[in-house]
């Protein structure tokens, strides 16, 4: 194998655009390594112009993703965060009770989960959101076999948690 520039892709320091680039030496083909982040953050002009290809590695990442959008999801609906600072603010030793009512927990069983793209990643949700009792429909191109397809406009009125899984592209905006 001949070798080839790799190019490595982190975020920028302090949330500026783009992306810093690291160059290496691989006896790989050229690739970009986007390193667990989506091909949306990758200055492809750049990598095109220095022959550098960048593509969607099928599968990748999938369960990660899934898992991390679920994990919001949940932390969303049980107030994770509020309870989270009620406790470490010492307002949960000092009220004396055994438990924290307020804001409401929402459990996950029997609410709406609607799917923007049922690719790998929105078909690995789907799964996880229907294990935890979700009713799943999506929005898609082409019909799901697996899960009933809407509108984006039913989608969003009929949904109680939404969460989007497509490149970002014109296609998409």
């Amino acid at each position: 194998l001949e070798e080839r520039t790799c190019l490595g892709v982190r975020p920028s320091p302090a949330g500026r655009p783009g992306a810093r680039r690291r160059r290496h030496q691989r006896r790989r083909g050229g690739c970009a390594d986007y390193q667990r982040l989506c091909a949306d953050n990758i200055d492809t002009a750049w990598c095109r112009e220095n022959h550098i290809a960048v593509c969607n590695v099928k599968g990748y990442s999938t369960d990660c993703v899934a898992q991390l959008t679920v994990a919001m999801a949940l932390s969303l609906t049980m107030h994770l965060k509020e309870y989270g600072d009620y406790v470490a603010c010492g307002s949960y030793t000092a009220s004396g009770r055994f438990n924290q009512l307020e804001p409401p927990f929402r459990e996950l069983r029997g609410k709406t989960w609607g799917i923007v793209g049922a690719g790998n990643i929105g078909m690995q949700v789907a799964r996880v959101a229907e294990a935890l009792g979700c009713r799943v429909i999506v929005y898609q191109r082409h019909p799901s076999s697996f899960y009933p397809t809407v509108s984006l406009e039913e989608l969003c009125l009929s949904s109680d948690i939404i969460s989007i899984h497509v490149p970002l592209n014109n296609q998409t905006r």
